[in-house]
Formats: C-alpha cells, sequence, structure tokens
C-alpha cells in the first residue's frame, strides 16, 4: 500500500514538474513565473517521503528533462531539484522556518554559482556582461528618446549610473546570494499550503511588522561604511569584499525601514494597501528609498517600537 501511494505521487509529481518545465520554457512572462516554483513538487515529494527515494525522483526528473528538453537543461533540473530536496529533508527532520529558508538560500546558492561557472565554460555565456549590455542598451535607448523631444539628460545622474553599471561584474557573489533567497522564500511560500492541507504543522512567518535585526548588524553598517571611504583599486578582493557586504547590509536596513512602516502604520489601523503602496512608490523612486534606509538607521539605533511600548 505504501509502495503504491509513493508510485503514485512520485508520478503526479513528476509529471506536474515536467508540464512546469515546458511552460517556463515555450510560453512567455507565464513561464518565467513557473520557472521559480521548479523545486516546489521535490520540496513535497521529499517532505513526504525522505530524501532516499527523492533522489530516485531526481533521477527520473532528469531523465525527462533529458528526454523532452535538452542536456543544457539538465543543469537546472539539476539545482532546483536538489535545492527542493534539501528543504524538504529539512521538513522531516521538523527543523524552524528560519533553518529552513537558510539551508535552502544556502543550496540555491551553490547550485546558481554552478550554474554560472558551467554557462560560462561550455555555454561561453557570461550572465553579468549580458546583464550590463541590457542595461546600457537601455540607458542608450532613454537618451535617444530625450533627444527625439529635444530634452537634455542630466549629466550628473547618467553618471552615476554609467559608474554603477561598472561595479555589476564585481557584485556577483550579492546577486547569487540574494537569488538563492529569493528562490528559497518562494519556494518555501508555496510548498506550505500545500504541505498545510496535508496534515503538515508548518510555522507560519511573523508578519514583516515584526521583522527586526539585531542592533549590532547597525555596527557592522557603519565599519563597512567607513571602509568604503578607504581608497580601493578597483577589482581587488578588499574592493569586492566591501562593495557586497555595503549591498547586502543596505538592503536588510531598508527591510529594517520597511518593517517599521507597517509597524506604524498597523498600529494607526491604516490598512495594508497604504503600506504596500509606500513600498511601491519608494522602489520606484531611488531618493526615496534613500528615507526608508535612514528610518531602518534610525530604528536600529533608537529602537523606537520598544519606546513607543513603554510609554
Amino acid at each position: 500500500m505504501k509502495n503504491t501511494r509513493y508510485l503514485t505521487e512520485g508520478a503526479v509529481l513528476l509529471a506536474l514538474f515536467a508540464v512546469m518545465l515546458f511552460v517556463s520554457l515555450y510560453i512567455p512572462l507565464i513561464g518565467a513565473i513557473f520557472s521559480l516554483l521548479l523545486a516546489v513538487p521535490f520540496l513535497i515529494f521529499t517532505a513526504r517521503h525522505g530524501w532516499k527515494k527523492a533522489f530516485l525522483f531526481l533521477i527520473g526528473s532528469l531523465f525527462l528533462t533529458g528526454l523532452f528538453g535538452t542536456i543544457m537543461l539538465l543543469p537546472i533540473t539539476f539545482a532546483f531539484g536538489s535545492s527542493g530536496i534539501v528543504m524538504g529533508q529539512l521538513y522531516t527532520q521538523q527543523k524552524n522556518r528560519y533553518i529552513v529558508l537558510l539551508g535552502g538560500t544556502v543550496v540555491f546558492s551553490v547550485n546558481l554559482v554552478l550554474l554560472f561557472v558551467i554557462t560560462s565554460v561550455f555555454a561561453n555565456i557570461n550572465m553579468l556582461n549580458e546583464l550590463q549590455i541590457a542595461f546600457e542598451k537601455s540607458l542608450k535607448t532613454s537618451q535617444e528618446m530625450l533627444d527625439s523631444l529635444g530634452q537634455s539628460p542630466n549629466e550628473q545622474a547618467l553618471k552615476q549610473f554609467e559608474a554603477a553599471l561598472k561595479t555589476i561584474p564585481y557584485l556577483l557573489p550579492s546577486v547569487l546570494a540574494m537569488s538563492g533567497f529569493v528562490l528559497a522564500f518562494i519556494t518555501k511560500w508555496i510548498a506550505t499550503p500545500i504541505l498545510r492541507k496535508l496534515g503538515y504543522r508548518i510555522e507560519k512567518f511573523p508578519p514583516l511588522r515584526e521583522f527586526k535585526l539585531p542592533k549590532s548588524i547597525l555596527w557592522y553598517y557603519l565599519l563597512v561604511m567607513i571602509v568604503s571611504f578607504v581608497r580601493m583599486e578597483q577589482g581587488s578582493f578588499l574592493y569586492i569584499a566591501v562593495l557586497n557586504l555595503a549591498t547586502i547590509l543596505q538592503l536588510l536596513i531598508v527591510a529594517q525601514g520597511y518593517s517599521l512602516v507597517f509597524y506604524y502604520f498597523h498600529n494607526k489601523s491604516f490598512g495594508k494597501w497604504l503600506s504596500i503602496l509606500v513600498v511601491i512608490i519608494t522602489l520606484s523612486q531611488p531618493f526615496l528609498l534613500q528615507f526608508i534606509r535612514i528610518l531602518g538607521i534610525i530604528d536600529l539605533g533608537f529602537d523606537l517600537r520598544n519606546q513607543r511600548k513603554s510609554k
């Protein structure tokens, strides 16, 4: 009976994975969304049947990928499959939500590094260079549009954007780590309600308004900012390390700032829609995003929420 259930569930999830892979390859826009969910069938199967049977499931998915796709897709299937298996195994070991997310982030990030190496070596494709070229083309198109309208672009803004373009190749570690986190978070977010319906008790993440970084993050951030003022050779190990640390710490502090905004609006009973509107507006306007980062620094430094509670 158990073997029958295992085979049935395996066949259903394997078919689901094949459909998701097909959609992600051949249907634009929708396919991009489906490609983010490829690890979900592996996570669910592993949580249900353990990593040993999940390994056979992975072999079956690789066989289907090679049969209906191309050889170049095999590393992608392996990357999503192994990441889903690790996250599912952490669920079977009843690890808490943060350990599952951390484990998924680490494995996804490692797999993304391997994919980057494989595409660079065997397909001769450098994804960061392609991204940089795309940004440069976008900048050139914007300049041409402004010229056709008889308007001159802001020279200072152009110089800042061009300087930012030059840093893209050095941000590879940050890009891979953030991409790994996003993929792990989406995989967990989609798999959680499915596992709950199957009878598993899954911890919920606290709402964003309760998100709070340790105060030590602020000191790390200040230290990195001070070091960044030291003159460093572009492309050196210290330059790359400081650039990536500063990027990740700034994102964390921005998240702290948004957490404070959600906390304040929740206390004022303004509703979630207004908080979401603030996020959309500030993300579209970089100078407003700086204001959110300042809020995050103030909240970390002065512990505004605890002060409010004490009053």
